[in-house]
């Protein structure tokens, strides 16, 4: 009724007022409501893709809406038509919401897009009014046509992420809102406050956000100018609020105390006694109580240094591993803030009495008492830093009991402190550890992958952790996380608990012995709850259990489900990992997740790509193995549920392949998985150099150290390019690198660099104890050069020559060789070569492209700067090429080609799923993915993905109304544009018969929901990947003597 009344007096009253009009053709939002913005007008798609000059996408910086007055001048109304570029959109409705603004739910492919909303707000008088945004991701704001904020950012969406002041002049003040789009969630949430109101909210954030200015003048810097900063925009909200100052000695004793206001400086002069000092600011009407330090010194900047030179050099020296992670992560904390701000700012003050501190302490170990929430950093072996977590120890921690650990992963864009509080005090009976994982964006693979697991490590070796109770959960990509990691190290966790979470093409049948509890909204827009879905129905149909919860309504956002969430808590409560498991199923991908509980693939088989064993342990004493692609598979039969002192029958396949006699060996190795089978008490000789595993590239990611190395023998430019690539290669915690743009990054390492080197500083010592990625030909890296004779690939003449004769030119073309270092044996190197050096860069599409399948190949030859493949060749255990290469046949021109390859998977997947359709993405507009004449079928089914084939069922009658919505679809972040092959337009569509379609992935059928407006509810996966079918589908063509030229497309 208030709002009602108001408007009535704007729209009558005869003052002048701003934009006034006869009646409201845009939504109109009363400010005096101080409540989210809920109505709009949105406009939209527009197209938004990377521009990589630029650095960022080009939406941005395009100003869609000239055609109608620009960003800045506009004034839509409801059902006003906008045209720039060929691309036609209208403003229409949107709304009420609740207050966050899913865009993401509103456009099915919400990928690479930009979309302007727009509505008014309502002012009776002239005012400041207070905005609280959140965005994701970037965004522009206009109000009364000026840029009132402007922000370009890879973020999720948060509410109050930015705060800014806003003049509303009496009347209707127009205001509009771009938001801009990379991938992942999409959307707004706005609320426009009074200066009350806004104080209000500024009074109870203030605690988390408030700092203290600080400047120092006398002998030692004994006079004090103190005066709190916010990061809040908090106007004049804060002027007058009270505050008390004091400053305690070493010793803790009040030396100095004053009281003043937020807004001015307040003096404080103490006792000119060196060494750190303690200031307190307190502002009870607010919450706050701060703690900061400043240092007495005649150079502090001088003893700040001298400081972080003790913990350098304490840190080469040390073996006490309690401390030394979290000593590194504050000299690295300081070294970055001095490099930016100075030694002498507050904030490195700070940190370098907290890296005094731990060092005068530790020999009293105050780890060992701390409880409730805090931060702490392990010491990482892959490069020496300090890597951090937060942990919430019980009160009532005895560590004389076992207790529970609930280890949990955080979504995109958030790190280890992002969605906790480490203020409160920690009543659980559980230990709770929030992991990093290296990056904001890592994705728990690669070194995000390992951080995880030195994290569950450290906190195993530093807390009392019943390791039967470890509970493993995450969000987002964090829920993504948690089934990777169940998968991949399931002897490690009694459940997995992921919410929205992604595992629908990973190995889930090696979770059977890991409960599994996943919570999904069916209309989540960013992760399709078919991903989730799939991946526990595959488990429960694998004899695993799995409960999959679901709900409506929620999005993205169904952690605040409550009754959801609260059930999967209880149900979590309840989980106890099995003493002993007497079988053991598990697909291998690579060295770092090569087998679980007591069983374990030692050597791989002569195939690239996973590897899997089914292992079972008979209540007779026998055990039960089936094998594929295994070389040997090792057995710790002293940890198997079996009797040393009986006699067993080893049965591989259904073939006895052994009795051995009592007492039973302590290990056990089965080789081979074909007649030649054998099993005994005798382990494989051990080979020269490492064994070979899978993985490519990905290998030097496994958590051993590894050394960045660029060449500084090329050209100027060429070197110049080499080591820009290697500095962004050690910030990378995975195989390939981006320069990114943003302050922090989202897929950058946040702490902590890996040891990178110019190729004339490696030492042998760094060649004994590192892995290395070298960049350069052997022209450019003096490194390269070295064992360039010892590699089976050399650069010559413009030549790629291979030791067993093949070869390929060149010229504007990089390869990438995984091999063992021929001088260190024991050690890696990843030789990364272009023809043109400035390729080395972010662009390379090289180490990327590896690791992105289990057959991921350890030698690849692309065309630089160009999504192309020329050739991809895998070893064996024994560092021998893998067979059948040379006989593998050439690629036609057709296939290619994008639009012949799309066809042929399309073919290839309806084929082998017996379907009627296959739903695709395919960009038939792309550079071609192959090169005709040289890229062979082995290539091809090593750079197919791993994801796994899923079939759907729907009616004719849907099948006529969907159709028609994909063949309109833009294209998607995930490879072009989603198709049916073929299409269905003008075939003969029965309504009442039902359509099989096969699908190359969960997120693929995600994607479909999305377009069509409901998931399908009985989709399932098949037991194989993408890979397979097209193999699968080459041997149906030879067996039926059928061409590539005559079937490989749609009659």
């Amino acid at each position: 009724m208030k709002r009602n009344t108001l408007l009535i007096i704007l729209m009558s009253s005869c003052l002048p007022v701003a934009h006034a009009r006869c009646a409201p053709a845009a939504p109109v939002h009363v400010l005096s409501s101080n409540t989210y913005v809920t109505e709009w007008l949105l406009c939209g798609p527009f197209p938004n893709l990377m521009d990589k000059a630029a650095g960022r996408r080009a939406g941005y910086d395009t100003d869609f809406l000239e055609a109608i007055g620009g960003e800045a001048g506009c004034r839509p109304t409801n059902g006003m038509v906008v045209t720039h570029g060929g691309v036609t959109r209208v403003f229409r409705p949107l709304g009420p919401a609740q207050g966050k603004i899913d865009l993401a739910a509103v456009y099915s492919n919400a990928t690479y897009i930009a979309a302007y909303l727009y509505a008014e707000i309502a002012s009776p008088v002239v005012q400041t009014g207070y905005f609280h945004l959140g965005a994701d991701d970037g965004a522009k704001v206009y109000v009364n046509g000026a840029l009132v904020d402007a922000r370009y950012a890879e973020r999720g969406l948060r509410e109050h992420d930015t705060i800014f002041p806003v003049v509303l002049q009496r009347g209707l003040n127009p205001l509009l809102a771009k938001i801009e789009q990379g991938i992942g969630g999409y959307g707004l949430v706005l609320e426009a406050l009074d200066r009350a109101h806004h104080a209000a909210y500024v009074t109870q954030a203030l605690p988390a956000t408030v700092s203290v200015d600080l400047l120092q003048s006398g002998a030692l810097g004994e006079h004090l100018s103190v005066k709190p900063h916010t990061t809040l925009e908090a106007g004049d909200t804060l002027d007058e609020l009270p505050v008390v100052w004091s400053v305690s000695d070493a010793a803790g004793a009040v030396v100095a105390c004053a009281s003043g206001v937020f807004s001015r400086a307040t003096v404080l002069t103490v006792p000119a006694v060196r060494g750190f000092h303690r200031i307190t600011l307190a502002a009870p009407h607010a919450g706050v109580s701060h703690q900061s330090y400043c240092l007495l010194a005649e150079d502090r900047a001088a003893s700040v240094r001298a400081v972080r030179d003790r913990a350098g050099a304490w840190l080469r020296e040390t073996t006490n591993e309690t401390y030394a992670g979290w000593v590194a992560y504050l000299l690295f904390k300081a070294e970055k803030e001095g490099a930016a701000n100075g030694c002498e700012t507050p904030a490195c003050v700070t940190i370098a009495h907290a890296i005094d501190e731990c060092l005068n302490t530790m020999a009293a170990n105050p780890l060992a008492h701390r409880r409730s929430g805090f931060e702490w950093a392990y010491r990482s072996k892959v490069d020496a830093s300090g890597q951090p977590f937060a942990i919430f120890v019980p009160e009532g921690y005895d560590p004389g009991t076992a207790w529970p650990l609930r280890l949990s992963l955080h979504g995109m864009g958030g790190t280890h402190v992002s969605w906790v509080d480490l203020a409160q005090r920690w009543t659980q009976d559980v230990i709770e550890a929030h992991v990093l994982g290296r990056a904001r964006a890592g994705g728990y693979t690669r070194l995000s992958e390992v951080d995880v697991l030195e994290v569950l490590a450290f906190v195993r070796a530093h807390w009392n952790v019943d390791a039967r109770r470890i509970w493993l959960t995450g969000g987002s990509m964090g829920g993504g996380g948690t089934f990777r990691l169940a998968t991949r190290h399931p002897h490690l966790f009694a459940s997995a608990r992921p919410v929205c979470g992604f595992g629908a093409d990973l190995p889930v049948g090696n979770m059977l012995h890991v409960p599994l509890f996943s919570v999904h909204s069916d209309d989540d827009p960013t992760v399709p709850v078919t991903q989730s879905r799939l991946a526990a129905h595959a488990l429960a149909l694998a004899g695993g259990k799995a409960i999959q919860h679901e709900t409506t309504g929620y999005g993205h956002a169904v952690g605040n489900w409550r009754e959801g969430m609260a059930a999967s808590l209880a149900w979590e409560r309840r989980q106890v990992r099995p003493g002993n498991v007497s079988r053991v199923r598990y697909t291998a991908a690579d060295e770092l997740a090569s087998g679980a509980y007591w069983a374990r693939v030692l050597v791989w088989g002569p195939r690239a790509g996973a590897a899997s064993f089914d292992v079972r342990a008979g209540t007779d004493n026998n055990l039960f193995i089936t094998l594929e692609n295994v070389g040997t598979l090792e057995l710790d039969l002293a940890a198997a549920p079996v009797d040393r002192a009986k006699e067993m029958a080893v049965v591989v396949g259904t073939t006895i392949r052994a009795v051995l006699p009592p007492p039973l060996p302590a290990t056990l190795y089965v080789t081979g998985d074909g007649t030649a089978c054998t099993a005994g008490a005798t382990a494989p000789a051990e080979p020269r150099a490492r064994r070979h595993f899978p993985g490519g590239a990905t290998a030097l990611y496994h958590g051993e150290p590894l050394m960045i190395v660029w060449g500084t023998h090329g050209t100027p430019e060429a070197n110049e390019a080499l080591k820009r690539a290697g500095t962004l290669a050690c910030a990378s915690c995975a195989p390939g690198w981006m320069d990114e743009k943003e302050e922090p990054p989202m897929y950058a390492m946040l702490f902590g660099r890996l040891p990178g080197k110019p190729d004339d500083a490696v030492t042998d010592e760094d060649m004994r104890t590192h892995n290395l990625l070298l960049l350069g030909t052997a022209v450019e890296n003096s490194i390269v050069a070295r064992i360039a004779g010892q590699l089976p690939v050399v650069v010559s003449n413009g030549t790629v020559v291979m030791n067993d004769g093949l070869t390929y030119p060149f010229s504007g073309r990089a390869l990438g060789l995984l091999y063992y270092n021929p001088i260190e044996p024991s050690r890696l190197v990843y030789w990364l070569a272009c023809d043109d050096a400035a390729t080395a860069d972010a662009g390379v599409g090289v180490v990327r492209r590896q690791g992105r399948t289990a057959a991921a190949s350890d030698f690849v030859l692309v065309v630089s700067n160009a999504p192309t493949l020329v050739a991809g060749r895998s070893f064996q255990p024994d560092w021998a090429w893998e067979e059948g290469y040379a006989a593998s046949p050439l690629l036609p021109a057709e296939l290619a080609a994008e639009t012949g390859m799309v066809q042929l998977a399309a073919r290839a997947l309806s084929t082998v799923t017996s379907s009627d359709f296959a739903l695709l993405y395919g960009d038939l507009g792309a550079p071609p993915p192959f090169v005709a004449g040289e890229t062979r079928w082995m290539d091809v089914i090593a750079d197919t993905p791993d994801s796994r084939a899923a079939v759907f069922t729907v009616t004719g009658a849907r099948l006529i109304e969907v159709a028609p919505m994909i063949s309109a679809a833009p294209a998607s972040r995930r490879g072009g544009a989603l198709r049916f092959f073929p299409d269905p337009a003008g075939r003969p569509i029965d309504p009442q018969r039902t359509y099989r379609i096969a699908a190359p992935t969960g997120w693929t059928i995600g994607d479909y929901a999305a377009i069509a407006g409901t998931t399908p509810r009985n989709a399932e996966l098949i037991d194989a990947t993408m890979a397979d079918v097209i193999q699968n589908y080459r041997a149906f063509l030879k067996r039926h003597n059928i061409g590539y030229d005559e079937k490989y497309v749609w009659d």
